[in-house]
């Protein structure tokens, strides 16, 4: 989309950088553009609660669970304490996965409401197109994609380690 004047070219490279980046908050990044104050705010709520309950479910179903056995002996009781250990170093690197694809799914739903709203221009004035939102929605979901896959063959690999532990 050809820009009037110069100087709104000019504006609008300069103000790219500060658009859907991970080290800016939210509330920068779509409230302003979009020019809701009460959105995007809700949505962020709603992802994070989501994602959060997630975690707790991915922790508490991961951690192994205490059976009756007759007394253990010392090196059974070792790979007992490792095999606990692995499975709760899992879950945790499956939370933090899940962590930071909500965080650029929420950036994306951003995109998404800046699409929506019909530009980038909104509250701060910029002019901005159409197709910079998508791409960032674009390369957003992506990410969300990529840790989503990444957090799955973790958890294959840790169900493969405890079948050979069995």
């Amino acid at each position: 989309m050809p820009y009037a004047q110069p100087s709104q070219a000019r504006a609008a490279a300069s103000h790219w950088p500060h658009r859907h980046h991970c080290a800016l908050p939210l509330r920068h990044n779509a409230v302003v553009h979009v020019g809701s104050w009460v959105a995007v705010p809700r949505l962020q709520q709603q992802l994070r609660a989501e994602g959060r309950e997630l975690r707790r479910q991915l922790r508490d179903g991961l951690q192994p669970q205490p059976q009756p056995q007759p007394q253990p002996q010392p090196q059974q009781q070792q790979q007992q304490q490792q095999q606990q250990q692995q499975g709760r170093n899992v879950s945790w690197a499956l939370a933090d996965e899940m962590q930071v694809a909500e965080h650029h799914l929420v950036q994306a739903a951003s995109a998404a409401l800046c699409l929506r709203g019909g530009s980038w221009g909104g509250s701060c004035g910029m002019a901005c197109t159409h197709a910079a939102a998508a791409a960032a929605a674009a390369a957003a979901v992506l990410v969300v994609l990529l840790h989503l896959v990444q957090a799955a063959a973790a958890a294959a690999q840790a169900t493969n380690e405890h079948n050979e532990h069995m």
